[in-house]
């Protein structure tokens, strides 16, 4: 059976050592820039360097996380010495989100292997497979596939697979949630997510409609002002911005599902329990995953510790014994429960596509164990232990915490001082704290020093130097000291020597052997001794160490850093993205799709104005509007349509002088991809001007739907630097879509010659796999909306999926960049794009014709995210 990696979190040195001591064969952590775990107490340089000696010292590799997305001055300035004394210390591995990091770690450091994170969003076999032809060795897969979509991707690719086996879930696919970003400013593409989906929400049906809505205000033409740069396009002026698109009078749609009280109001309907896979652990190694891992950096060293020590225990158990030797101790689930859950585990999506059973909707946070019942209340409240109670203990009753004062043993009876008024016999009582657990925890794996075995041989030789020679993993080190002595009254002891030398002190090494050959009466100062063992030994370390370390000659680095920042700099200057031909890729890329690109592409220049639509209405009034040269229709308008819809709404959109581009699915995994392509074959893909492509998979599936005059990535595909732009196109786009995170300023650092910028609409938030209909009332199989309404009464439209079986949460107002005039001048962006969603026809009329709404957003453009 082939060897399993475990990896485990390490969000300070101390829980990295932690996660060592409990067994785990890797771990993972980040540095003080560009990890997604901003708030963690993450090692600086020193931390590192150290940590990575550390972990090699016991035969554990460490991977470095860089993943989250970099701007241009930040990719420019500081990436190459940020990873460079990693590099050359010998980390094992860099975790990577952004294509442009990926792409110059790549040129920088072409040895140095790369792990592409679950921020990547891959989801299918394309996309493994084409990372892995970019230079990929391993692929952490997104927590929402299924053993069956794992088990595809293991039989058609030979790439590292890594997934999630514990800790929490993100509700939405991990790398497409703006969530944090644009309602809050915290960024979960920088490491710094504020959790909204741990927050109380509230669901109706029907989505905020804005039709009639008194008040939008009319936006003048203004003579003169042209926000894209050319002769005749419409320019808008703001007007006056207070009041509120409140939605009071939503619209309902057919295939509406309907709602509980209990259901829907205040609940934390987006808190996904944590995952525990303990019970499926040999179903998920026996699907060739290659990397187990373990999430947390954010919690204590002793959860690190706790958790790796179970799962490091039950895997073993698992390769040692096989499937009838396998079994789960309770107790080892109760210290799972304890250590951190919320409401109780599941077993993530391994075997669900989702559902209300993965959810917490009643407590987002920690729950506990469940640690007595309630056997009478009165003056004193009585109860029974369901597990051995300690003292300092924590419970949880009422809302308010009691600390337990004895010991009390599982099955025993005890009393709580107070009346506990809220609490019923048959009640249980939590506990949320196991002191006595993360004291073991403590004593056993956090402050316990770990030794490196060695063995040792010393000869001491009247009048000839001190011979000291240590071994340990392998490798040996020897040093020659002082010049032994002869004894004029106490001639030295083997003994003597051994306890001197054996006293191996701060040093990661411990003497499992010391041989000591004496000849003569011999004397030696401790003080020579102890210097013999402290060169000895710190040989020996740098012996075992420098098998792992590199070298950059310091010219070749220099002039690999010199040769990327130009690169760069020279395609600011030239502009060579505008209209043009991708570049060509490395050989084997995508087997030939971008060459095809260049044959269909090179004489195409993109409309200068287009706009995306959800509905049939939405196409009907685009098609009218003059200044629109191209329409991206989303592939749901085709779904459960005749199999001439295609022909037919590619027919009226060419009638009217425009280009029609196919918006694909934000996700492309196994069931998507086959709902997609019974929708449309590969023939009907040509009946398109071109794709809007959503994620890397796509980009590795563009073979299959050549010939296509234009590929366009849209803003999840991320290019917040000119790297991410060039290894975007090298992948088969011809156009890439501005990100929404960026301002101005560091859009227009990145390049904007190439790139279309969405100047209205609501931007997507959230792409999820649960979908809310289904888990708050019963899913009606028929796409529809939602509103879900958040603390501060901000209402989102939620779009219910359900060809793909899923939802999107879009922002609860429109962006709008048309009339932000000072960065519209700033960018001059060559190709705007309108992003239709929840209009109906007369709205689309009306922005178009220069009319917005009222409530409105501008997104990130002036501020930015840290």
């Amino acid at each position: 059976m082939a060897k399993v990696e475990l990896l485990s979190p390490g969000g300070s040195l101390t829980g990295i050592k932690a996660a060592v001591a409990a067994g785990a064969d890797a771990v993972y952590a980040g540095g003080s820039l560009f990890g997604a775990r901003a708030y963690a107490e993450n090692p600086d340089e020193s931390g590192l360097l150290e940590a990575i000696d550390f972990c090699h010292l016991h035969r554990v590799r460490m991977y470095l996380t860089v993943n989250t997305l970099l701007k241009e001055r930040e990719l420019r300035e500081e990436l190459y010495s940020y990873i460079r004394p990693l590099y050359e210390r010998g980390i094992d591995a860099v975790l990577v989100q952004d294509l442009g990091v990926f792409r110059a770690l790549k040129e920088w450091f072409p040895d140095l292997p790369l792990h592409a994170s679950t921020q990547m969003t891959i989801t299918g076999e394309d996309g493994a497979a084409l990372l892995q032809q970019m230079g990929a060795d391993r692929v952490v897969l997104s927590r929402e596939l299924t053993l069956s979509d794992i088990r595809a991707i293991r039989s058609r690719t030979d790439v590292e697979l890594e997934t999630f086996v514990h800790g929490a879930l993100c509700y939405c696919y991990s790398g497409q949630c703006l969530m944090s970003s644009l309602i809050g400013g915290r960024s979960g593409n920088r490491g710094r997510c504020a959790q909204p989906c741990r927050l109380p929400y509230s669901l109706r049906d029907g989505f905020p409609g804005t039709e009639g809505d008194a008040r939008s205000v009319s936006r003048e033409k203004a003579a003169g002002s042209n926000p894209r740069g050319e002769s005749g396009s419409r320019s808008m002026t703001a007007g006056n911005r207070s009041g509120r698109a409140d939605g009071n009078n939503p619209r309902r749609e057919a295939g509406c599902g309907r709602f509980g009280a209990d259901q829907r109001n205040g609940r934390y309907l987006l808190s996904l329990k944590d995952i525990c896979t303990l019970q499926i652990l040999p179903d998920l190694i026996d699907a060739g995953i290659s990397s187990l891992k373990i999430e947390g950096r954010m919690k204590r060293p002793q959860y690190a510790a706790g958790v790796t020590a179970i799962y490091r225990k039950y895997i073993d158990l698992y390769l040692e014994r096989g499937r009838e030797g396998y079994r789960i101790d309770p107790a080892d689930m109760t210290a799972l429960t304890d250590l951190y859950s919320r409401g109780g585990f599941s077993e993530g999506y391994y075997n669900q596509k989702n559902g209300p059973s993965m959810m917490t909707m009643d407590q987002p946070d920690h729950s506990g164990s469940a640690a007595a019942s309630v056997l009478k209340t009165g003056s004193r409240c009585r109860l029974q232990a369901l597990e051995d109670l300690y003292p300092s203990d924590i419970l949880s009753i009422e809302g308010k915490t009691v600390q337990c004062a004895e010991r009390v043993r599982a099955g025993q009876t005890f009393s709580l001082p107070g009346t506990c008024p809220g609490l019923k016999a048959g009640s249980i009582v939590m506990r949320v704290r196991a002191q006595h657990l993360l004291d073991t925890l403590t004593e056993t794996y956090v402050d316990r020093k770990l030794s490196v075995e060695a063995e040792g041989h010393v000869v001491m030789k009247a009048g000839e130097p001190l011979r000291i020679a240590a071994s340990a993993l392998g490798r040996e080190a020897v040093f020659s000291g002082s010049v032994v002595q002869e004894a004029e009254k106490h001639p030295l002891s083997a003994q003597d020597v051994r306890r001197q030398l054996g006293k191996t002190g701060d040093t990661p090494f411990a003497f499992q052997k010391l041989d000591v050959e004496l000849s003569g009466n011999c004397f030696l100062p401790i003080s020579d001794m102890n210097r013999a063992r402290r060169e000895v030994l710190d040989r020996l370390k740098e012996e075992i160490l420098s098998g792992s370390w590199r070298r950059i000659p310091k010219q070749a680095g220099d002039q690999s850093i010199q040769n990327t920042l130009a690169g760069a700099a020279n395609r600011s200057e030239a502009g060579i993205w505008a209209g043009g031909a991708p570049e060509s890729p490395p050989s084997g890329t995508t087997d030939g799709a971008t060459e095809g690109m260049q044959r269909e592409g090179a004489a195409v220049r993109h409309p200068s104005v287009t706009a995306s639509v959800l509905t049939m209405g939405q196409l009907q009034a685009v098609l009218k509007e003059r200044s629109v040269g191209g329409v991206y229709v989303e592939v749901s308008i085709f779904i459960g349509q005749p199999a001439t819809a295609p022909e037919a709404i590619t027919g009226l959109i060419h009638d009217a002088g425009k280009r029609a581009y196919l918006a694909m699915p934000y996700i492309w995994r196994e069931d998507v991809r086959r709902t997609f392509e019974q929708t449309l074959p590969a023939e009907k893909m040509k009946l398109f001007d071109g794709i809007l492509v959503r994620s890397i998979d796509q980009l590795g599936r563009l073979a299959d739907w050549l010939p296509l005059r234009e590929v366009i990535a849209d803003a999840g595909i991320y290019t917040w630097n000119t790297e991410a732009q060039k290894e975007v196109r090298m992948l088969g786009a011809t156009l890439d879509t501005c990100p929404y995170e960026c301002t101005a300023a560091e859009l227009s650092a990145r390049n904007m010659s190439g790139s279309e910028l969405v100047v209205y609409g609501r931007q997507p938030l959230m792409v999820t796999a649960q979908c809310l209909r289904k888990n708050t009332g019963g899913c009606t199989h028929a796409a529809s909306w939602l509103t879900l309404t958040d603390r501060m009464k901000a209402q989102f439209p939620v779009r219910c999926e359900c060809a793909f079986c899923g939802n999107i949460i879009y922002n609860s107002v429109p962006l709008d960049l048309i009339t932000a005039e000072k960065e519209r001048r700033l960018l001059s962006p060559a190709y705007i794009r309108y992003s239709f969603t929840t209009e109906t026809a007369a709205e689309v009329r009306r922005v178009l014709g220069g009319e917005l709404p009222v409530s409105i957003t501008r997104g990130h453009i002036r501020k930015g995210v840290e």
